[in-house]
């Protein structure tokens, strides 16, 4: 039953930070089993699954543990963790909460390097003039993708 609302939990997760509006923070999608059909389960439900087809657990909890946690323990999680991030994994700035990213990977680059426009100087100027966001300029930048390759509506 744990592993099932785990599932459930994760599958809210990945709804909520797709389809959620930007505008409208307390409209979520909240998993009911109830709500999708009359039986004990529900017709469908989405998980993450590792090479082999088992169901990447790690993953899962790290994402919910992550999800849940306040913006404060989430911006220090990151910069001083001792836990190995899992990759990809799904992240939403502190500066912008309902933008939501797949990340692959660190990019080999920091806040100090050229911006690849020349509006900016560097990603340090970028952040600073755009978001109001002071960084760290030795910072580690990493390689993600808005999520805009998940379907648009139902």
């Amino acid at each position: 039953e744990t592993q099932w609302k785990n599932l459930a939990l994760f599958h809210s997760i990945l709804f909520n930070v797709r389809w959620r509006r930007k505008r409208k923070a307390s409209t979520v999608f909240c998993f009911d089993e109830s709500h999708f059909c009359d039986k004990p389960f529900p017709c469908y439900i989405v998980g993450c699954l590792q090479k082999d087809n088992s169901i990447d657990w790690p993953r899962i909890l790290s994402l919910i543990r992550h999800y849940l946690s306040p913006p404060e323990a989430k911006q220090d999680a990151v910069q001083n963790s001792k836990e190995k991030i899992l990759f990809p994994t799904i992240w939403a700035p502190t500066y912008a909460p309902n933008v939501t990213y797949i990340v692959y990977g660190p990019a080999g680059k920091t806040f100090q390097n050229s911006f690849p426009s020349k509006e900016y100087s560097s990603y340090l100027e970028y952040y600073a003039t755009k978001y109001c966001v002071d960084v760290d300029p030795l910072g580690e930048m990493f390689s993600a993708r808005r999520m805009f390759d998940f379907p648009q509506s139902f």
